[in-house]
Parts: C-alpha cells; structure tokens; sequence
C-alpha cells in the first residue's frame, strides 16, 4: 500500500518488555479512525472509564462495508454525530503478537456534517464506559504526546491499549503536519 505511514511492531509499543507468545501466522483486522472535527475546529477523542487514556474515533470494519462507510458509522455510534470524510490521512498497519493480529487501521480527516447527538453505544461499550470529548487541537496533541511518553516509559500496561496510543499518535502528528488545519489554535 502506498499510503502506509508506518507499520508497528510489538518492540515498538513496548520496548522494555519480554514476551513469550511470538505469534507464527496473523489474521488481517481492517479498522478505521477518524480525526474529527467540529465547526468550532474541537477534535473528538473517546475515553472510558478503566483508564485515563484517549483515542480516535472508530473501530472494525464490517465484512462486505466499505473503508468509508465504516468510519462515518463508527463515529456515529461512538459521537453521535454525522461526519463527512474530506481527506484520508493513511494506513498504519500492526502486528499484536499476543492476539495474534494484523491490525490495517485507515484513518481519514472528518468534519461534523450536522448536530452533535448522542451515541449509540454497544453492550461492550457501556460496560466500558466509552465517553467522547471535544478538545482544542493543542490539548489534543499534548494529550497524545503524554500517552506516547508514558508508553515508552513502561506505564501503559493494557496491551492494546499501547498500540492505539502509538497508532493515533502518528494519525494525528501526520495530519497537523501536512494538512496546517490545526494551526493557531
């Protein structure tokens, strides 16, 4: 894929730990992400209440669901609001060894296309308690180079967790860098 930012590797999301499970063969998981924003440019970030760490939007693609169709109604459930995917950011493919996954996540650029509403939660998700919040896009960039940070320092001990800090990470770094949205505020 000429649109791969980057592929992630185990040592990469947990650099200081040793791991006894070296998966020999990986199922394809195709997800995707949205950065979204409002028309007061906030960006979204999903939380839950079993730890103190933000995400993008999204989730699994459906079989038979495009890419696109995905995200826009990933968002929905999650938001509660309608997005429309202006530009895609790239791919950042990974490799959970433990759970013996390919991960293809797809991440686009979306902008609120009507009213904020409520979400749509699965079972799993309430249980969680998955929650959004709206940011400035300074608190958002720090907020994700706080998580990466103490990843790397070995504080993040939910094992997905770790490659969606990393994952996202990169979506957004890529996004402020190239596309100057996010700039001045």
């Amino acid at each position: 894929m000429k649109d791969v930012l980057s592929i992630i590797y185990q040592k990469d999301v947990f650099p200081n730990q040793v791991f006894n499970n070296e998966a020999s063969s990986f199922i394809d998981r195709i997800t995707g992400k949205a950065l979204v924003y409002d028309n007061e440019r906030k960006i979204a970030l999903v939380g839950n209440k079993f730890n103190s760490y933000f995400q993008l939007p999204g989730g699994g693609i459906k079989k038979g669901e495009s890419v696109k169709r995905g995200i826009v109604r990933e968002v929905l459930e999650e938001t509660g609001c309608v997005v429309g995917l202006t530009k895609k950011i790239g791919v950042i493919e990974d490799y959970r060894n433990r759970d013996g996954k390919h991960c293809i996540t797809h991440c686009y650029l979306g902008e609120v296309a009507g009213h904020k509403g409520s979400a749509t939660l699965s079972e799993q998700e309430k249980v969680n308690g998955l929650y959004t919040t709206w940011m400035c896009a300074g608190q958002v960039i720090s907020i994700l180079e706080k998580q990466v940070y103490y990843l790397k320092n070995g504080h993040v001990t939910f094992y997905n967790t770790g490659f969606n800090i990393l994952r996202d990470y990169l979506f957004v770094k890529k996004c402020f860098d190239d596309f100057n949205l996010f700039t001045n505020m």
